[in-house]
């Protein structure tokens, strides 16, 4: 089984195009998805389609409060 483990793409899409060529069974994403980067829809969508657990960062966490 081939997991992949994903953290701090704080809203940058480009970091997942990395990923694109990898092959996985399960995604374990670790948080920080938002702040710093210009565009958190498509790192939010890539997550909601690929990730099997998703935690969240302490960047999550304050966007939220």
């Amino acid at each position: 089984m081939r997991i992949l483990v994903v953290s701090d793409l704080h809203a940058n899409p480009a970091a997942l195009d990395a990923l694109s060529a990898e092959r996985f069974d399960a995604c374990l994403c670790m948080g920080d998805l938002v702040e710093y980067g210009p565009d958190h829809g498509p790192v939010f969508d890539w997550v909601r389609k690929h990730a099997t657990v998703c935690v969240r960062g302490n960047h999550d966490h304050g966007a939220v409060q």
